[in-house]
Protein backbone atom coordinates (compact mmCIF):
# COMPACT_ATOMS: atom_id res chain seq x y z
CA UNK A 1 0.00 0.00 0.00
CA UNK A 2 1.06 3.11 -0.87
CA UNK A 3 1.36 5.56 1.82
CA UNK A 4 3.04 9.53 1.69
CA UNK A 5 6.19 9.78 3.71
CA UNK A 6 7.55 13.15 4.59
CA UNK A 7 11.51 13.47 4.89
CA UNK A 8 12.30 16.19 6.91
CA UNK A 9 16.31 18.12 7.46
CA UNK A 10 15.84 19.20 11.36
CA UNK A 11 18.25 21.91 11.09
CA UNK A 12 17.43 23.43 7.71
CA UNK A 13 13.44 22.22 7.65
CA UNK A 14 13.62 21.42 3.80
CA UNK A 15 11.29 18.43 2.88
CA UNK A 16 11.52 15.66 0.55
CA UNK A 17 8.15 14.20 -0.25
CA UNK A 18 7.83 10.46 -1.18
CA UNK A 19 4.71 8.69 -2.62
CA UNK A 20 5.05 5.05 -2.16
CA UNK A 21 5.40 1.67 -0.64
CA UNK A 22 8.72 1.96 1.07
CA UNK A 23 9.10 1.78 4.77
CA UNK A 24 9.83 5.25 6.64
CA UNK A 25 13.38 3.69 7.11
CA UNK A 26 13.98 2.84 2.99
CA UNK A 27 12.82 6.37 2.23
CA UNK A 28 15.71 7.91 4.78
CA UNK A 29 17.89 5.97 3.37
CA UNK A 30 17.06 7.35 -0.37
CA UNK A 31 17.56 11.06 1.18
CA UNK A 32 20.91 10.10 2.54
CA UNK A 33 21.66 9.00 -0.62
CA UNK A 34 20.63 12.20 -1.98
CA UNK A 35 22.08 14.22 0.68
CA UNK A 36 25.55 12.36 -0.19
CA UNK A 37 25.21 13.13 -3.75
CA UNK A 38 25.53 9.20 -4.69
CA UNK A 39 21.79 9.02 -6.98
CA UNK A 40 23.65 6.76 -9.22
CA UNK A 41 23.66 4.17 -6.16
CA UNK A 42 19.77 4.57 -5.14
CA UNK A 43 18.92 1.12 -6.08
CA UNK A 44 22.15 -0.62 -5.39
CA UNK A 45 21.90 -2.89 -2.27
CA UNK A 46 25.40 -2.38 -1.26
CA UNK A 47 24.90 1.19 -0.41
CA UNK A 48 21.45 0.99 0.75
CA UNK A 49 22.59 -1.09 3.16
CA UNK A 50 26.19 0.62 4.09
CA UNK A 51 23.01 3.88 4.85
CA UNK A 52 20.68 2.07 6.51
CA UNK A 53 22.62 1.46 9.34
CA UNK A 54 22.75 5.05 9.93
CA UNK A 55 18.60 4.73 10.46
CA UNK A 56 16.85 4.38 14.07
CA UNK A 57 13.67 3.76 14.73
CA UNK A 58 11.81 6.12 17.59
CA UNK A 59 8.98 6.45 19.02
CA UNK A 60 6.29 9.26 18.03
CA UNK A 61 4.57 11.40 20.19
CA UNK A 62 1.23 10.06 19.04
CA UNK A 63 2.13 6.48 19.23
CA UNK A 64 3.58 5.96 16.17
CA UNK A 65 7.40 5.49 14.74
CA UNK A 66 9.64 7.94 13.12
CA UNK A 67 12.81 6.89 11.23
CA UNK A 68 16.10 8.54 12.30
CA UNK A 69 18.93 9.37 11.14
CA UNK A 70 21.46 11.24 13.91
CA UNK A 71 24.74 11.93 11.66
CA UNK A 72 22.28 13.61 8.78
CA UNK A 73 20.03 15.55 10.55
CA UNK A 74 16.82 13.71 9.06
CA UNK A 75 13.87 12.62 10.27
CA UNK A 76 11.34 10.39 8.47
CA UNK A 77 7.35 10.26 8.92
CA UNK A 78 4.00 9.14 7.56
CA UNK A 79 1.91 12.70 6.67
CA UNK A 80 -1.35 11.83 7.81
Amino acid sequence: MKKTTVVKNVITEQEEIYFNSLSLAENVVSSIIAVEKQNSNLMTTKVREKYSKEVKMIPSIKGGKKAYAQNYDLIGFYKD
